[in-house]
């Protein structure tokens, strides 16, 4: 299976949704935020104008794409090492699109849990497995692209992705999801992006303040120690 380049792939519609209505308008200079899984480091990048941010990856080419306002830097494997700072260090942790990639994501809330401090916020995401077009591949026996192009192991549906935050010593304070439609202008529209809105081939995705089981395709947690 080919690697896939993370240093490349740009932050999903809800990520900007949440960062503009939930966290900036709630941050400032000393605020102290961790980025875990930073990808092309557009988010870090961008908090980095608002607060203090550090960034946690297991790749050096993704860390090597944040400017130089970004306090620190750390290459950290979150299947089994430690974020190297102390406990309750952080105001906030956000971290998208990572835990499905994590076989021992246990530990990596663990690790989470101990460098935020108490009252902090932890802003987290991943694919939900219950999104229709999900259900009507099982239906048909076959297996969707992101359980075996993505690099993928996890797989929660919104139920079971908001109990592991619980059973980890957090209180889930919002749950929403993005909405995911089918494209109807494709062929001729394949790939178009705007801030909360982006058409990817077959599917338009638009950040959304709603919950739902059956549309809704990345979900998002707003979690507090």
């Amino acid at each position: 299976m080919e690697t896939i380049d993370f240093s490349v792939l740009k932050p999903s519609v809800e990520s900007y949704y949440i960062l503009d209505t939930f966290l900036i308008p709630r941050i400032n200079d000393n605020t102290r935020c961790l980025e875990i899984g930073v990808g092309s480091g557009e988010i870090a990048n961008l908090l980095s104008k608002f607060c203090k941010v550090f960034a946690v990856d297991v790749s050096e080419k993704c860390l090597e794409r944040l400017g130089g306002k970004v306090c620190g830097k750390f290459k950290v494997n979150l299947e089994f090492e430690k974020i190297p700072v102390d406990e309750n260090f952080f105001d906030v942790v956000i971290c998208f699109a990572v835990l499905e990639h994590i076989k021992n994501y246990m530990h990596a809330l663990k690790e989470i849990h101990r460098v935020l401090r108490p009252g902090g916020i932890l802003i987290t995401s991943t694919p939900n497995i219950n999104w229709w077009p999900f259900r009507i591949k099982f239906l048909l026996g076959k297996c969707p692209e992101d359980f075996h192009t993505a690099d993928h192991v996890n797989f929660w549906n919104i139920k079971r992705f908001r109990q592991i935050f619980v059973d980890s010593g957090f209180k889930v304070i919002n749950q929403f999801t993005s909405i995911g439609l089918i494209n109807i202008f494709y062929p001729f529209i394949k790939r178009y992006r705007k801030k909360y809105i982006e058409i990817y081939d077959k599917y338009i995705f638009i950040a959304s303040k709603y919950n739902s089981k059956f549309f809704g395709y990345n979900q998002v947690i707003v979690a507090e120690k």
